[in-house]
């Protein structure tokens, strides 16, 4: 699975305004006082990852740039990606889909009929789609964004008052 090139990824997941240490783009970021340093750096090594999105000091999600998706290269990178054992999700991004896959489910492969077990979720990367899927994305990675404005939750999303 080659490495495309897609700069505004990270911008359609909001993470464009990310840095060390919440997210790492490279393995040149990861500084030996980084927690966890060894296992960040294993991921860009032997996953190939092309970031590392934490929370807390902790990995959360491993994504990756890819070309297609080819289901007996999935079924090997998500093989080495529950055996590193370091985030609960593995997101491969193409040029048109985003694919998710859990770090909690054990490898096995996909079928004629059905996607591996370890796929969440696979939804479309198109621009008329993009409202559709940056929120559920967003949502499952733990970035709030709000109904109305993608900014943060509003007055009424807090269970408050608006005060006008």
């Amino acid at each position: 699975m080659p490495t495309a090139p897609q700069a505004d990824w990270r911008k359609e997941f909001g993470l464009d305004g990310r840095h060390p240490p919440s997210l790492f783009t490279s393995e040149g970021e990861l500084a030996a006082t980084i927690p966890q340093a060894h296992l960040l750096r294993r991921a860009f090594d032997v996953l190939g990852v092309d970031a590392v999105l934490c929370v807390d000091h902790t990995p959360l999600a491993y994504f990756k740039v890819v070309k297609r998706i080819a289901p007996a290269a999935v079924t090997e990178l998500h093989r080495q990606f529950w055996n590193h054992g370091g985030a609960s999700l593995l997101i491969l991004v193409t040029d048109d889909r985003v694919h998710i896959y859990s770090g909690m489910t054990p490898p096995e492969p996909a079928t004629d009929e059905a996607a591996p077990p370890s796929e969440v979720e696979s939804l479309p990367r198109l621009a008329d789609a993009e409202r559709e899927t940056t929120p559920l994305i967003r949502n499952s990675l733990g970035i709030p964004i709000g109904r109305h404005t993608g900014r943060g939750p509003s007055q009424q999303d807090r269970g408050g008052e608006k005060n006008e």
